[in-house]
This record gives C-alpha cells, sequence and structure tokens, in this order.
C-alpha cells in the first residue's frame, strides 16, 4: 500500500451479494371497454411481500414493503394508425417494517404518441416522476 490508496484492491471487489428465491406478489384487476376509436381502462393492483428482502444484502429480490396502486387510462387509435396514449395513478406505499422507512404516496403519468409506419412503429413516449408527499409539504410551507 503507498500512501492512502491500495493500488492492488477496491474496496468493489469485495461487495458480493447474490440471492436466490421468489419475488412479491403482485396482483392485479382491471376494466377495460371501446367506444369506437375510444379505448378507456380502470386498474388496482398492489405489492404482497413475500419475496426475499435483507436490508444488508445488496441483492434483493422483494421489495420489503407493501403497496396499492391505481388509476385511470385512456388510448385513442383510429384507421389511419395514429395512436394517443395515458395512463395516470397513484401509488400508496406502506412502511418498510425492515428499515422503517416509508417511500410515501407517488403519482404517475405515462404517456405515448405513435404512428404506424408500413407496418413499423414510430412512438414517442415519456413518464415524469413526481412524489405527492413532497409536492404537498412544498405547497404547504
Amino acid at each position: 500500500m503507498i500512501g492512502p490508496f491500495d493500488l492492488t484492491h477496491s474496496r468493489f471487489e469485495t461487495i458480493d451479494s447474490s440471492v436466490t428465491g421468489f419475488g412479491d406478489l403482485a396482483p392485479q384487476v382491471s376494466l377495460r371497454w371501446t367506444a369506437g376509436v375510444h379505448n378507456f381502462m380502470t386498474y388496482a393492483t398492489g405489492n404482497i411481500p413475500v419475496g426475499a428482502f435483507n436490508p444488508s444484502r445488496l441483492a434483493n429480490i422483494g421489495i420489503g414493503h407493501s403497496a396499492l396502486d391505481g388509476g385511470l387510462g385512456y388510448t385513442y387509435l383510429d384507421e389511419a394508425d395514429r395512436e394517443f396514449f395515458a395512463v395516470a395513478g397513484f401509488t400508496y406505499n406502506f412502511i418498510n417494517p425492515y428499515t422503517q422507512y416509508q417511500n410515501g404516496i407517488d403519482f404517475h403519468l405515462d404517456w405515448g404518441a405513435s404512428q404506424f409506419f408500413f407496418s413499423k412503429k414510430l412512438q414517442i413516449s415519456g413518464d415524469p416522476p413526481s412524489e405527492v408527499d413532497d409536492l404537498a409539504r412544498t405547497v404547504a410551507q
């Protein structure tokens, strides 16, 4: 070792983490309907934490906490193969009993627009993240 640096070993070479097992359960229910070129959807899903999770391990299969998510979706698709879609929803994350940390409530908006050309699809899409809890605290101050 020369000075404060060890030229032969890295801290990252000693970190190793692996896990084998099952992931969390994610039950889902949805209702969809169509009215011409307009398509609608509502859904509810969640997370049941049965997957392998250990807060001191780098690799985890489960997330270690329960969650509930619900939202609405809309898709416009016409005969000219023009498509626009948006899905908005809220996710409520429960407290992780292993870490006593809670992510809070998240709002998500997934959107996109596409056009088919000769059986190829050109699409733009986005998913801007936002945490409702942080926004509510900022507005309240």
